[in-house]
């Protein structure tokens, strides 16, 4: 028994080790803020991408493979997904369907075609997906609509945050924006910027939906848990994306530099010039 437990151990090691990163972020952002607020503008970047990656995390949480239990998973999705006010049960029926129906009608996740620059830029700065799933889970909470049980509960719980970070708002503005407001903001952008590879399709392009997979240094390859592997995770999905390179034997393609710089260059030339 004791030969059994111990691989399952060994798999929970890099998750926590994740985990625990992130959290590190997240608190050296908050003791600047309290003790040395002018050197914010350092920290806060850090926070906003220890937000961007806990997405990661609420992803490898809803396919049950970030920990080696189904209820650590639950819970720590659920945990993850209220830092980034996310409604964890409701993302994770969503993306779900997202994977049974990848390319068709009933996809969860919006294809995203460029034709412009213009167009490029849109889709780093502004997230489509925030304010409908807000809007959905506040449904589902009021019982405005039908809804599985989970979704509701995750709806009320995600309410809970919500209305705690606005209170947090109103009786320390200055420090709210510091820990919570200015990160989130910025977690938003880079989050686009991570996954807009995915899925992303030049306008004169193939018509077929596009999955990549990109690479990444391994210090950021960490902290992202792995997400660039995306091709690798929709033929396994079942695996922990941390463990499909050597399952698939198959190298990331493309740096994310390297792919935004092509793409830029190549909607330069599908731009009209101005007169």
């Amino acid at each position: 028994m004791g030969r059994a437990m111990t691989p399952v151990r060994a798999n929970n090691l890099l998750p926590l080790a994740h985990s625990a990163t992130l959290l590190s972020m997240f608190a050296g952002n908050a003791a600047v803020a309290v003790w040395m607020p002018n050197l914010c503008w350092l920290t806060i970047p850090l926070a906003a991408l220890a937000m961007c990656c806990a997405l990661s995390a609420v992803h490898e949480c809803a396919h049950r493979t970030y920990f080696t239990g189904r209820l650590t998973n639950e819970v720590t999705g659920r945990l993850w997904a209220l830092v980034i006010l996310m409604n964890f049960s409701a993302y994770k029926r969503d993306h779900m369907l997202h994977h049974r129906h990848q390319g068709t009608e009933r996809d969860t996740e919006p294809q995203i075609v460029m034709s412009t620059q213009l167009d490029l830029v849109r889709a780093v700065f502004f997230n489509p997906h925030i304010l409908p799933s807000w809007l959905a889970s506040l449904r589902a909470a009021l019982h405005l609509e039908p809804a599985p049980k989970n979704v509701r509960r995750d709806g009320l719980l995600l309410l809970a945050a919500q209305v705690a970070v606005a209170v947090a708002l109103v009786v320390d503005w200055q420090m709210a924006m510091l820990v919570f407001f200015l990160p989130f903001a910025l977690s938003t952008v880079l989050d686009n910027l991570v996954s807009l590879p995915e899925h992303a399709r030049l306008a004169r392009g193939v018509a077929a939906p596009v999955t990549r997979s990109m690479r990444a240094p391994r210090p950021a390859d960490f902290l992202l848990y792995f997400v660039g592997r995306h091709i690798e995770h929709h033929e396994r999905p079942e695996i922990c994306v941390a463990r499909t390179r050597v399952a698939e034997g198959r190298n990331p393609a493309e740096g994310y530099a390297s792919y935004y710089a092509r793409t830029w260059r190549t909607l330069s030339r599908a731009t009209p010039a101005r007169a």
